[in-house]
């Protein structure tokens, strides 16, 4: 489903023969404007009666906290409060993530050049309860202003290391029983 208006796309994921199914939005909203809006109604919207892993991802075009740009005029409380208040009130996290934390530039030189991170890949409760593991790896700006965010779907490791207890320790004449013999 794509939805009018706002930049978004919205979709069900099934890997076939794999219990994998889930939720992707993935999002290009506007950087100015009302406009900006109605992401965040789309958001509300989509996440009614929504009870299995979600994942939203793309160019927010919006800042969630007030570190999040470097340069340029400062941040404003509400630039942040719209971005903000649908994540907390949807209960939506930000996925691990390991690389650059500006993942945005304006390209400009010098004085004039301001970073920030406007792109993100969040998760709901329930994504987040299965796929924790998941780190998003963020690169560098390179032909475009923005990064390239990869996220590897591969499922977690299941292999345990065995519990071992090596005698010979005990016999030691530092070890200590917890309890004495009579």
């Amino acid at each position: 489903m794509i939805k009018a208006g706002t930049q978004l796309i919205h979709c069900r994921i099934e890997e076939i023969g794999v219990d994998l199914n889930f939720y992707l939005s993935v999002v290009y909203d506007y950087n100015t404007g009302d406009k900006k809006k109605e992401l965040w109604t789309n958001l509300r919207d989509l996440a009614i009666g929504m009870t299995t892993l979600w994942l939203i991802c793309g160019d927010f075009n919006a800042l969630l906290y007030p570190q999040d740009k470097l340069y340029g005029n400062p941040v404003h409380p509400t630039e942040i409060a719209y971005f903000s208040n649908c994540s907390h009130d949807l209960s939506l996290n930000e996925l691990s993530w390991k690389g650059e934390y500006y993942i945005w530039t304006n390209n400009q030189n010098d004085s004039d050049r301001i970073y920030s991170r406007i792109d993100r890949v969040l998760g709901n409760f329930e994504w987040i309860i299965q796929w924790d593991h998941l780190v998003v790896n963020y690169g560098l700006p390179n032909i475009s202003e923005h990064t390239h965010i990869v996220i590897n779907m591969t499922t977690q490791s299941s292999t345990k290391l065995p519990f071992r207890f090596f005698n010979v320790r005990a016999n030691h004449s530092s070890f200590l029983p917890l309890v004495e013999k009579e």
